[in-house]
């Protein structure tokens, strides 16, 4: 009996040390939209890289997500914030063994600027576009010639930069890029177009009115609350000085 009991704890601490050893999967994040201030780094890369022999050395995963439909090309003045690019590290891996880890970086972060050009150029055609033909058709097409572009574009890019090794190539991609962004900087996300911008100025200018307007209202109650307290002030001490008067005459006779 001891014999078996002893050899039902031993199985079980073997199990538990084994359950134990088992490496932990990296917990997912989720992924994130370009923006102007966020620059790609080593950590954003957290998956695992191929085994197969690549010409590359780093490969990111980027999405072009649009979110446009007849309805918004009806309603909606402006589309920026229905068209995004984000960056999913969890598909997104990195040599960090071999090979400059900065050129690496800054050829992803070239290809993530390259698919905000993109999105840019989509909004911008959209905006220009007739919104009944976008409706009835011409989005799909408009969208499917951006995104030809773009890997165009993206081929063009690895090949003539080397996968980002070739750092003149390189460095000459990178300012076509960022002169591409500041000249479409009224298609992005954040960016709002003149009718909003008009439309928000009157609606803050009318604001403005009404707190001003409240002001004065608020300050001219106070100014009459406090006449009537002058007032009451004013009658009371009258009062008392009948009554003093009254009793010093009382007093006399």
């Amino acid at each position: 009996m001891f014999r078996l009991l002893f050899t039902l704890l031993i199985g079980f601490c073997c199990i538990s040390f084994a359950v134990a050893q088992e490496p932990m999967e990296e917990e997912k994040v989720p992924p994130f939209q370009w923006d102007q201030f966020s620059i790609l780094n080593i950590r954003d890369f957290r998956g695992k890289p191929v085994k197969e022999k690549v010409p590359f050395q780093s490969q990111g995963h980027y999405i072009l997500e649009d979110n446009t439909n007849f309805i918004y090309f009806l309603f909606k003045r402006n589309l920026n914030k229905n068209i995004a690019i984000y960056f999913d590290p969890n598909d997104s891996w990195l040599q960090k063994k071999k090979g400059d880890i900065g050129q690496k970086l800054l050829y992803e972060q070239t290809v993530f600027n390259i698919y905000e050009v993109a999105a840019r150029r989509l909004r911008k055609k959209y905006r220009e576009h007739s919104r009944w033909k976008l409706v009835f058709g011409d989005a799909k097409e408009i969208k499917k010639e951006v995104v030809s572009d773009l890997n165009e574009r993206l081929y063009n890019y690895r090949l003539t930069s080397y996968y980002g090794t070739g750092e003149f190539q390189q460095m000459k991609w990178g300012f076509t890029v960022k002169r591409d962004l500041r000249s479409l900087e009224d298609f992005a996300f954040e960016a709002k177009i003149k009718k909003e911008e008009d439309r928000e100025k009157r609606q803050q200018e009318r604001k403005n009115k009404k707190a001003l307007a409240k002001e004065k209202k608020d300050a001219k109650r106070a100014q009459r609350r406090e006449e009537r307290e002058l007032k009451k002030e004013e009658k009371a001490i009258q009062k008392e000085e009948k009554l003093e008067a009254a009793a010093e005459e009382e007093l006399e006779e």
